[in-house]
């Protein structure tokens, strides 16, 4: 049977397209274009089928797939200053204590790496990644707290999950409960199957939990690279100043750090908001708090570079 790679972007009514996620599949070349939104439709029943998502666990382990990646392209280059890892760790898991999220599989796991590159980010299941470049463009412990409070907010908010697309989610949460959910998860995903046409039942069938893993993780790994949207990157900012300021550290520092990130030949912002953007909005949220800590002068004394 021939396929061709159709993107489902339904142009029907702005209400039906509302309804719909663009959904990259592949359908055989001779389904006649009135069957478009019927599959669609499929596609999105079988999907409501695993509405509760990925189970803490399996969070877990696609981002431990996704953190092998990022490691690998950092020559698996973890930092050997253990004072400063676990100084890191320390500020990390002060913050997760007051974050929203209390379902991760393994806490969050807070970890640096060699590079001089001014760079944080977060994959799945709570792995948050500093660099020491930018551990050194921070002035103070509350500086790094600003940036670790982002990156928790990215997982907060299941932002890189969020980022897989509605096709390679399907797969995977039919191919592992299948695999790993015992009789439960095999009903389920028999029943998410029985929705499905047959040439859909085809391909998932012929594709492994290794492989659709792989996939996803090659597919976060590039959000990772282009960067989050700017609505995504703003609320993590916003969160980051709830999380500071109930954490005791000083909202203000947030915005300090983000005007030096684009200092020197780093490009950090990608799709960001602009600098100024960024501290506009921050500024703006920290106005509305009623009150906020005041940076520690121990804290800026004990930080450790």
């Amino acid at each position: 049977m021939k396929f061709t790679a159709i993107i489902l972007t339904l142009s029907f009514s702005a209400s039906v397209c509302a309804a719909f996620p663009t959904l990259p599949v592949n359908i055989p070349i001779d389904t006649p274009i009135n069957d478009y939104l019927s599959i669609a439709t499929d596609i999105i029943e079988a999907l409501n089928v695993f509405s509760e998502g990925y189970t803490p666990e399996q969070e877990y382990y696609l981002g431990r797939s996704c953190a092998a990646n990022i490691l690998k392209q950092y020559s698996n280059n973890f930092v050997t200053n253990t004072q400063q890892q676990e100084y890191v760790n320390q500020i990390g898991q002060s913050l997760a204590v007051f974050a929203d999220r209390t379902d991760l599989f393994s806490g969050y796991i807070f970890i640096v790496v060699e590079s001089p590159k001014k760079n944080a980010l977060a994959a799945p299941g709570g792995f948050i990644f500093i660099t020491t470049g930018m551990i050194q463009a921070c002035e103070n412990e509350d500086q790094i707290a600003g940036i670790l409070a982002h990156e928790i907010a990215h997982v907060v908010h299941k932002d890189a999950i969020n980022s897989i697309s509605e096709r390679n989610r399907l797969i995977s949460l039919i191919k592992l409960a299948d695999k790993y959910g015992g009789e439960i998860g095999r009903a389920k995903a028999q029943q998410a199957l029985d929705k499905l046409p047959s040439w859909f039942v085809n391909e998932i069938m012929n594709i492994s939990v290794e492989s659709i893993f792989s996939t996803i993780t090659d597919e976060i790994v590039k959000t990772f690279e282009k960067a989050y949207g700017k609505e995504q990157e703003k609320q993590a900012d916003l969160y980051a100043v709830y999380l500071m300021a109930v954490t005791g550290y000083n909202p203000e520092e947030l915005s300090l750090v983000i005007a030096k990130l684009n200092e020197g030949t780093d490009s950090h912002y990608g799709s960001h908001p602009s600098p100024s953007e960024r501290i506009s909005y921050i500024d703006d949220e920290i106005s509305r708090l009623p009150s906020h800590p005041a940076t520690s002068p121990v804290r800026t004394a004990r930080i450790v570079k």
